[in-house]
This record gives C-alpha cells, sequence and structure tokens, in this order.
C-alpha cells in the first residue's frame, strides 16, 4: 500500500514527504529569528551611513570625531525622514547645520557634508532610475485609444 501511494505521488508530480529521524531532527541548528536578517542589514547601512558621513567630513578638513558621527549622523537622516520635502532636500541640510554645529562645525562645512551626501544618494539611486525607465517602457500596457482608435464623443 504505501508503494501505491508513493509512485501515485511521483507519477502526479507532488513531492514525497518524509519525516526526519529523531538524530536528524535533533542535529538541526535552531532557525534565526525572522527579523534578525533585516535588523542586521539595517544596522550595516545605519554604520555605513554614520561612516561615510564622518569619511566626508574628513575629506573636507572638518574636525568632526567619530563619536559626534555615531551620535548626530542618525538623528539627521531621520530629520531627514519627515515627508516635508522631495528626498529630504533642505530638511538633512538644516538639521545637518544645527546638529553639527553642536559638535563645533561651522554652517558652511556642515552643509557642505550635507549637500556631497545627498548627492553620493543621488547618484548611487541612478542605476535604479535607468532600471526602473527600461522596465516600466517594455512592461506598459498600450493606452486603449491607440489600439481601438478614437475614444467616442458623447
Amino acid at each position: 500500500m504505501a508503494r501505491r501511494r508513493r509512485s501515485a505521488a511521483r507519477t502526479s508530480g507532488l513531492p514525497v514527504l518524509r519525516h526526519p529521524t529523531i538524530e536528524q531532527a535533533e542535529s538541526r541548528q535552531p532557525a534565526a529569528p525572522a527579523g534578525s536578517s533585516a535588523a542586521r542589514r539595517g544596522l550595516l547601512v545605519a554604520a555605513k551611513v554614520v561612516v561615510s558621513a564622518g569619511l566626508l567630513a574628513r575629506g573636507l578638513g572638518l574636525p568632526l570625531g567619530f563619536a559626534d558621527s555615531l551620535a548626530l549622523v542618525p538623528a539627521i537622516m531621520l530629520i531627514t525622514f519627515f515627508p516635508l520635502s522631495v528626498a529630504g532636500w533642505g530638511v538633512r541640510e538644516g538639521a545637518a547645520i544645527v546638529l553639527l554645529g553642536t559638535a563645533g562645525i561651522a554652517t558652511d562645512g556642515a552643509l557642505a557634508v550635507s549637500v556631497l551626501f545627498g548627492l553620493g544618494l543621488l547618484i548611487a539611486g541612478l542605476p535604479g532610475l535607468v532600471i526602473w525607465l527600461v522596465a516600466g517602457r517594455a512592461g506598459r500596457p498600450r493606452p486603449a485609444s491607440s489600439v481601438e482608435g478614437p475614444a467616442p464623443h458623447l
């Protein structure tokens, strides 16, 4: 009877389910929580943002230490996420001037770091724009009016 079930499952294209032995079940590692991978990726992105802003400041010769960057840059990015402007432009610069000013960075230096960071984000997003434009044109259906002729006037 068991042979008949297995052969019927194989011929129907369904997978044959097999139960693991106790030894196999005990030897398996517990699964990681579902959000741990996303949390790790989020922390990695946040660390990259902090490091890149710190490196931009250092490249401009500004005295922004790692501790200041670690404390202030995430706050600047958080303020940028408020939907007050397009892509955070203006909001990010204002937040950078105020918050980096508390670390002793002059207004022009804070503005330069913020604008360069924004330009870096813009440049990093350009490949996605190209893909979106190419995929959007290829997958877009024709308008009904161009396929069937002009729309009737009522």
